[in-house]
């Protein structure tokens, strides 16, 4: 069985192509246009995996759109890396299965094995959304006691958990990875303070809209607390601060 795969991203691109070629033959393509002469070749495909944002024309959605019609009996998959409430409810309409970004390693070959074995006519398939990166967390802490205190607590209740100790080490990572599903923040850090941190955030559009959480020490009175941004102060007990976690990420469990 063959399957194409598109990701302008290099590395990522490489890694989807590791997981896939355990069960597909695997055609790489590094953008759209090339994915489109591969899609309009004879080649029969039986699954197609597409980024979203190719940073040209054509998206994943017009890739997978011309997939249907080209290579009607393939299961589809699309990868977004817009957090899943910036959505519109139109993409993925010729997907089956629509992964948010970064897919955790061997994720992306399990929903397509279900998918595969699972709903074998292309009559009754239908979407399977799943959003991976709302439980991911980033938690900005110079702490190394707040951040495993932190970790333990979130990974109990299901979330994958990355530190940065700074705000510098946070921008500098949200600025090279995908943005998490959450950002819980500590105001008094070297180099970057918390409030310095949002404040950089904000300038950058694909990083504004992702939700804050402030959990400190330091009380924060309500006239100066910032638009937007949700507030726990420490100490704070495991059970609210998974209550506002899922509640920030849309995790009801």
């Amino acid at each position: 069985m063959k399957a194409l795969v598109v990701e302008d991203n290099a590395l990522v691109l490489r890694s989807l192509v590791e997981e896939l070629s355990q069960d597909y033959e695997v055609v790489a393509a590094a953008n759209g246009q090339q994915a489109i002469q591969f899609l309009d070749d004879d080649q029969e495909f039986a699954l197609v995996v597409s980024d979203y944002d190719l940073g040209s024309d054509p998206n994943g959605d017009e890739l997978l759109a011309r997939a249907r019609a080209r290579h009607e009996g393939s299961d589809r998959v699309l990868l977004v890396g817009a957090r899943h409430d910036q959505v519109p409810a139109h993409h993925g309409a010729d997907a089956h299965i629509v992964l948010g970004k970064p897919v955790p390693p061997g994720d992306l070959l399990a929903a397509v094995r279900r998918q595969r074995d699972g709903l074998s006519d292309p009559a009754v398939r239908r979407p399977t959304v799943a959003f991976p990166r709302r439980r991911m967390v980033l938690v900005v802490d110079d702490s190394e006691d707040a951040q495993e205190l932190m970790r333990h607590c979130l990974e109990s209740g299901g979330f994958t958990v990355n530190s940065a100790f700074s705000g510098q080490e946070a921008l500098d990572q949200l600025l090279t990875q995908a943005a998490p599903g959450l950002l819980i923040i500590d105001l008094m850090m070297p180099e970057m303070n918390g409030m310095e941190l949002i404040g950089r955030l904000h300038s950058y559009q694909r990083l504004a809209n992702v939700p804050m959480l402030i959990v400190s020490g330091v009380s924060v009175p309500e006239p100066a607390r910032l638009p937007g941004v949700c507030y726990l102060e420490k100490p704070f007990e495991r059970d609210r601060l998974l209550a506002v976690v899922r509640e920030l990420t849309g995790n009801p469990v």
